[in-house]
């Protein structure tokens, strides 16, 4: 898979002296694995070049995963050295550059632009490269590609393994989500062999959580409301509670995953206050629902997948609530579905 790509990719690379990767500014699992993966394998591939490869976010790496191969050395846009010179290469993988954040226009000056994605949308054109599937359930197990590629040949060793696992652990909800495919469970049984130590893996992805938040869950739980149907629920999580309980944007990541199962519910939504404001809204869906398209009906950068997505919204948690509700009850309208 992806053999003329990933041809290309490599002559791109062995040609550049100085390469920027790049992912969602709302980093998630997935996409930092995915970053420190290709940082991994370019090193692997061109060993002793002198190379310069950085990964440049829009923040430091969260706190979860830090103990990943390289994720100390993710470089904040706010402390990335000015680049007189510029980026041979840019990489972006898990979004699109519009989705980068403030470290866009470093990766728009690139000459050479490589986009590795598994998203079933994105702006066309802005790539050299593209090696996305929207046939995977994660933007590593796109990159697990380089693994077999007759001109790459990544050696599979418990570093790669971890990282790869950590995006499809992240993306499939541990295997959970819809978007599973039977590729998914060959892969992780690829990555099982090399003998990384997957129970610790798993434990600090999905179970490990600071005190802060499971404060913070507390209150986000008792201030959920459900639809006069209960055909959806929502919580609201507002810059007072985020300060009361000392929690960080890293701890407010996940928690709509703690609120989304619920008897009989089908979409689930968090609305979370922004500073300047805006507000983030998280969703959710366990039926037929599509909150991807869902997201992007409300505004042209949101998005995801169809059981999982988010975007920002402009106003007040009240007025944003209300604006969002009224347009799920009129789907909910339109599938015929009002009780």
């Amino acid at each position: 898979m992806f053999e003329p790509e990933l041809k290309r990719l490599h002559d791109a690379a062995r040609q550049a002296d100085r390469v920027l990767i790049t992912a969602t500014e709302r980093e998630d699992g997935d996409s930092v694995a995915a970053e420190l993966a290709v940082k991994y394998m370019l090193e692997q591939a061109f060993p002793g070049s002198g190379k310069v490869i950085h990964v440049v976010n829009e923040r430091p790496c969260p706190a979860r995963f830090l103990f990943l191969h390289g994720a100390p050395e993710i470089v904040p846009v706010d402390r990335a050295e000015a680049a007189a010179t510029g980026y041979d290469l840019g990489i972006v993988v898990d979004c699109g550059a519009d989705r980068a954040g403030r470290v866009r226009p470093l990766f728009m000056a690139c000459p050479v632009r490589v986009k590795i994605d598994h998203h079933a949308f994105g702006n066309a054109g802005t790539y050299d490269i593209e090696i996305c599937s929207s046939q995977v359930a994660s933007t590593t197990e796109v990159l697990f590609a380089f693994v077999d590629d007759p001109t790459w040949r990544i050696p599979l060793d418990v570093r790669l393994a971890d990282l790869i696992y950590v995006g499809i652990l992240c993306d499939t909800g541990a295997f959970q989500y819809d978007l599973t495919r039977p590729s998914s469970h060959r892969v992780a049984a690829r990555l099982l062999e090399t003998g990384f130590n997957f129970p610790d893996t798993a434990e600090r992805v999905h179970l490990v959580r600071s005190y802060a938040m499971k404060k913070l869950l507390g209150l986000v739980l008792n201030r959920m409301e459900r639809d006069p149907h209960g055909r959806y629920i929502w919580s609201v999580m507002d810059l007072e509670m985020i300060r009361r309980t000392g929690a960080t944007t890293e701890d407010t990541g996940d928690i709509i995953d703690e609120i989304c199962f619920i008897n009989g519910v089908e979409v689930s939504l968090l609305f979370v206050e922004q500073p300047g404001g805006n507000v983030r809204i998280s969703f959710r869906s366990r039926g037929a629902v599509n909150v991807g398209e869902f997201a992007r009906s409300l505004t042209p950068l949101g998005g995801g997948h169809p059981r999982a997505s988010g975007c920002m919204l402009p106003g007040t948690v009240e007025s944003v609530i209300a604006a969002v509700r009224a347009r799920l009850d009129e789907l909910f309208e339109r599938q015929g579905r009002t009780s």
